[in-house]
């Protein structure tokens, strides 16, 4: 008679009560595993990088690709978006000798840190967050910074001309809108 202290187990049904205790201890790890593991590829954040060495020597630095000048500006490295504000692909460029940013279609004009002065455009340059990791300094390209104001409030008084032109050698643009090409 079953459940007597005289029943003995078989070897088979010992077996197949083994076997369903290591198939629910697996179904519990797989589902542990499951949990546990990342829904999906980690999103790489978009970077782009230069030379702690180049910025030093030149001040104003353009990465051309992403449309970013990495600045260095009382004792800081800030990046900023060359993107002008007030019309489709209206971008600024990085003068030498007078040390600021201009859109030279319009006369709107930035200081280094890329505060607003004068001219036409609406508001500050954007800016990207930098770290420093070894001998390059990082521009988080996904965290861009808008400005929508000035910092300044003042009137163009005059065309800003750009006689050298960062990072851009030969770049001399026709005359647009009042003319401020080199």
């Amino acid at each position: 008679m079953i459940g007597s202290p005289t029943h003995r187990r078989t070897p088979s049904a010992i077996r197949r009560l083994s076997t369903w205790i290591y198939l629910l201890i697996g179904m519990v790890a797989i589902g542990m595993v499951a949990f546990l593991w990342p829904a999906g590829p980690a999103e790489t954040e978009q970077t782009a990088s230069v030379s702690v060495a180049l910025v030093e020597d030149e001040t104003v630095v353009y990465l051309e690709e992403h449309g970013v000048f990495v600045v260095s500006v009382d004792g800081d490295v800030i990046a900023l978006d060359d993107d002008a504000k007030h019309g489709e692909n209206e971008r600024v460029v990085a003068c030498r000798p007078g040390r600021y940013f201009v859109d030279w279609r319009h006369g709107a004009k930035w200081d280094l840190a890329g505060r607003y002065l004068a001219g036409p455009g609406y508001a500050d340059l954007d800016r990207y967050p930098v770290s420093q990791a070894g001998n390059d300094y990082v521009v988080h390209l996904g965290d861009r910074e808008i400005r929508s104001e000035r910092s300044l409030s003042t009137a163009v008084t005059e065309p800003q001309l750009c006689p050298e032109v960062v990072d851009r050698p030969g770049f001399a643009p026709e005359p647009l809108d009042g003319g401020l090409g080199s």
